[in-house]
């Protein structure tokens, strides 16, 4: 019997031991601020890639098309978590490189004439209170007091450079009330009081309201002016009310269109397919999403704003041709019109009408025997089967192929339009 208690408590040792050990392996790879925040060491090493010139061209083209269509653009861009942070906290940062790399970043967003909000000062000077953000690492977004302080700077630039506009959009009627809290808790917390069972689990408070679920709660009876596009730093769950505090620092109703997990570009796939642009579109983009391969699905890259564009463009376009058909097994071949006109900004649209499948890539060929690939997906909404591009200027679709995975003959349309907006051509 007393083997066995001596067994037990050698066993009971080591577990303690090695549970010490992982407790101070884990913590190695945070830092521990003087608040008692906790921030992993990974996001302190972080520059901001510039935007290449074709995806400023496209960008800048993007804001006149939304412009020529009577609807102003406003990009919100979250900076990281180390440019907020008091460079004197973490002092083996580089806060001179970072900071050069996200004002770089802001003057591109700047001269495509979109408005851009910068919202680091005001998030540094924040910081100096209370976190702007979650300063953990699984999650990167913000606390109640850096929503509602990034609500009222968007709001006050808005009014300062639309005067007229936030005049038109005002509506009174829309009230939201804080009613309540709630203590959101972080991933990093957790896992290191999994390891480490004495640290202290801390979590950010944040606001409830009267009016929950959908913000279309926030509309009066006619079609809102105001369209939030974004990421889950909007969305709800969890933008934990970031359309509630923009409504109302912009008194005006609202409709948030924001998509969780949608990368930079998901929320305006699904919102322009479907949609005729507003009076005003604000669309919030957390910065870390420009250092995706331009090349990734959703990522901020030419490929992806051209197909935003397609969308735009064609709410004011001429039909061209277009034809309806069935695919043949799991391949889709389409061959063109010889006698379709060339038209500069010429829209190709493909729907596929009854497939589950909603990613794939298109193979075009043009008339002149160039090729070209392009590859589509939709990770979120109702209309991932409609695919949109703009054709490169100078140039005629001679046929199209693509693949399907679906054991059934797949239904579908093909159009071709030609915008009537004036534009200058897109970079190839």
């Amino acid at each position: 019997m007393r083997v066995v208690s001596l067994l037990f408590a050698l066993l009971a040792g080591q577990a303690l031991a090695q549970t010490q050990d992982n407790c101070e392996a884990v913590k190695k790879d945070f830092l521990i601020l003087p608040s008692g925040q906790i921030i992993h060491r990974s996001r302190l090493s972080f520059v901001y890639r510039p935007l290449s010139e074709r995806t400023l061209a496209h960008l800048s083209v993007l804001q006149q098309a939304l412009e020529q269509q009577g609807s102003k653009l406003v990009v919100l861009p979250i900076p990281y978590l180390e440019h907020i942070l008091n460079p004197d906290l973490v002092p083996h940062n580089n806060p001179t490189a970072y900071l050069k790399s996200y004002q770089q970043v802001i003057q591109q967003f700047q001269k495509t004439r979109i408005l851009t909000i910068d919202l680091l000062p005001p998030a540094v000077e924040l910081r100096k209170q209370q976190p702007f953000m979650f300063e953990t690492l699984y999650d990167v977004h913000w606390s109640q007091a850096g929503l509602d302080l990034a609500a009222q700077v968007t709001a006050q630039t808005i009014q300062q450079q639309f005067p007229a506009l936030s005049r038109e959009i005002q509506q009174d009627g829309a009230k939201i009330t804080v009613t309540g809290t709630f203590k959101n808790f972080g991933k990093s917390e957790r896992s290191l009081q999994k390891a480490c069972k004495d640290f202290p689990l801390k979590g950010d408070v944040f606001n409830t309201y009267t009016l929950g679920g959908d913000s279309s709660d926030l509309l009066s009876d006619q079609e809102p002016a105001v369209v939030l596009l974004g990421t889950s730093y909007s969305a709800r769950p969890p933008g934990l009310g970031f359309d509630h505090s923009l409504s109302m620092a912009l008194n005006a109703p609202l409709e948030n269109h924001a998509l969780n997990g949608s990368g930079a570009m998901g929320s305006l796939f699904e919102f322009f397919a479907l949609h005729r642009p507003p009076s005003m579109v604000i669309w919030e983009l957390p910065l870390y999403q420009i250092n995706r391969q331009e090349a990734d699905i959703n990522s901020l890259g030419p490929d992806n704003l051209n197909q935003v564009l397609a969308y735009v463009v064609r709410q004011d376009a001429q039909p061209l041709w277009s034809m309806r058909g069935q695919s043949q097994g799991k391949r889709l071949h389409v061959d063109f019109d010889a006698q379709i006109p060339e038209r500069p900004w010429t829209v190709f649209t493909l729907k596929l009408l009854n497939v589950e499948d909603k990613a794939f890539i298109l193979n075009i060929t043009y008339t002149d025997a160039s090729t070209q690939k392009m590859e589509f997906d939709r990770w979120h909404g109702t209309n991932f089967k409609d695919y949109a591009f703009v054709v490169p200027a100078g140039k005629k679709i001679k046929s199209v192929d693509v693949d399907i995975d679906s054991d059934k003959n797949v239904d579908f349309e093909v159009s071709l339009v030609s915008s009537t907006l004036n534009l200058p051509a897109l970079p190839n």
